[in-house]
């Protein structure tokens, strides 16, 4: 039986808007709602856990489907200062409720530099087994390739059929070619499931 036996999955997800959206281009904004919950669900359904940088969206979407799982600390949110004050309180509640824990970071002398020092003591806290990647604008990338620089050898997995700048991302080379070319399916919970079955079977890194 599969498990991902308490290991975190990064998520790096987030819904394009504005100038910096319309360079990402095509988008589906919903189908980016259902890849997200979909990988979720998989994650949490095999005992797994969450790992990602808060997102004013993002972030109350995986803590309500924590709550429907009655996953308790299954979520590892890392928030810089500098956007403290775009915590919502009904995240702030679901946290407090046990599903997860929101770890805060240093707020630096600009959005940047606090950005990366969040992604820094993100991916210091633990070695997850695979980083998914849904959507987005150009913080997809930046994640991506500092994936890639701090956790080197972590299967880097774009769901490519929402669009947005994960569809422009590279597939890993250790991901298996039936689940490389499952990536553009629309078919969310199917895509989803498959990622998992790939990740339950990664050896642990040290």
């Amino acid at each position: 039986m599969r498990s991902l036996a308490g290991r975190h999955v990064f998520l790096s997800a987030g819904f394009p808007s504005g100038d910096r959206g319309e360079a990402v281009r095509p988008f589906d904004a919903s189908a980016i709602a259902d890849a997200v919950t979909a990988v979720v669900r998989s994650v949490l359904s095999v005992d797994g856990k969450l790992l990602f940088g808060g997102h004013t969206t993002i972030t109350p979407l995986v803590l309500m489907i924590a709550m429907e799982h009655h996953a308790r600390d299954s979520v590892d949110v890392f928030q810089s200062r500098w956007f403290d004050d775009k915590i919502t309180p009904e995240t702030r509640r679901l946290a407090d409720s046990g599903l997860g824990t929101i770890h805060l970071t240093p707020k630096c002398d600009d959005m940047a530099d606090s950005l990366l020092t969040m992604r820094m003591w993100m991916f210091r806290f633990d070695r997850p087994v695979g980083a998914v990647f849904v959507g987005g604008m150009d913080g997809i990338v930046e994640e991506h390739e500092l994936v890639g620089k701090m956790l080197p050898g972590i299967p880097r997995i774009p769901i490519k059929g929402p669009g947005g700048a994960a569809a422009r991302l590279p597939v890993d080379g250790e991901v298996p070619r039936s689940l490389a070319r499952r990536l553009g399916s629309r078919s969310y919970p199917l895509v989803a499931s498959e990622i998992v079955d790939f990740l339950s079977t990664q050896p642990p890194l040290s």
